[in-house]
Formats: structure tokens, sequence, C-alpha cells
């Protein structure tokens, strides 16, 4: 539900979490795998916790208790969530994205995503914070496709604007 989701997603201790840290991730690579979905996070399951898995072409790769520490390049990014099904998004997304995490065992990494994989993981972080895609994103529907691309420039400047956002800076 959304009230559910909108709230921040706590923290996990790899240590003394394990059970539920490997129940919450073996749920969503099954999901993900059932779904075909491109990822997940623990709060769209039911879970509070701060866990996501992303899809790398069948690889699913955890994420526990993520952190983004870089952000590079600025784009318009279309997006559908499985958490609000039949709707249709526009959200400015960085290119790149440097990120901490820990592994189920809780060692520390760091990663570097690029271009789709970016999007998805900044995505799952939004609802990791609580942020879904209906309070930020621009919902759009096939009439916004069919629209002549001018016109479509001039809704998602007028949108970026009200986030204050230089379109200069969007690639």
């Amino acid at each position: 539900d959304y009230d559910e989701l909108s709230q921040r997603s706590d923290e996990i201790d790899t240590k003394k979490e394990n059970a539920l840290l490997r129940e919450i991730v073996l749920a969503l690579k099954d999901k993900i795998a059932e779904d075909n979905l491109p990822g997940l996070a623990a709060p769209q399951l039911g879970y509070k916790k701060r866990v996501l898995v992303v899809n790398f072409k069948g690889k699913l790769v955890s994420y526990v208790n993520p952190v983004i520490t870089g952000i590079k390049g600025l784009t318009v990014s279309n997006e559908q969530c499985p958490s609000f099904p039949g709707k249709k998004f526009i959200r400015p997304r960085n290119n790149e994205v440097a990120v901490m995490f820990q592994d189920p065992m809780g060692k520390t990494k760091s990663q570097k995503l690029v271009g789709l994989a970016a999007y998805v993981f900044q995505e799952l972080v939004d609802h990791l914070d609580g942020l879904l895609l209906p309070d930020v994103g621009f919902e759009v529907d096939d009439d916004f496709y069919a629209a002549p691309e001018d016109e479509r420039w001039e809704v998602i400047e007028a949108y970026l604007k009200s986030l204050d956002i230089n379109l200069n800076h969007v690639e």
C-alpha cells in the first residue's frame, strides 16, 4: 500500500539479522525471476529494510544498505514501476552513479553503474527512501508519446523547471 511504500526503510545488520537478510534476498530474486523485472527493493515486497537486487541480464546482484556516493550526467528517463502497474512516468536521473554497499555476507564493496543499470539502481534507492515515482515523477500516457517531439519537450522542460533543474544540464 502507498503509505507503507512511502516510509524510509531501516538499515539491516548483516550479522544480527542475517536470517532475515537471506529471506529478503531470496524473496527479491524469486520475484525478479518470476516476473522478469530489472530489479526490486525490499519495501516492494513488504520488508522495511535497505536491501535491493538488480538484474544484470540474468545475473542478480544484491545490494545491502546501499549509498550513492557520486553522480555524473543527467538525463530524462522513461520509467514504469511494478508497484504502480499500467502507469508511466518521466523522471530526471543521473547517467552514472558510484555506490557503496554491503553484500549479504556483510563485506563492504563499491561499484560504478552506468546507463540503464544506474537508472534502475536510483529508482530502487528511491523505494528504500520512501520516495515513489508518483511523488516526484511526471506521469505520462500514450497521448504524450504520440505528441510531436517539440510539444513533449515543452512539457518536459516545464516539469524540470518545476524541480529547479536547468535544461542545459540534461543530456
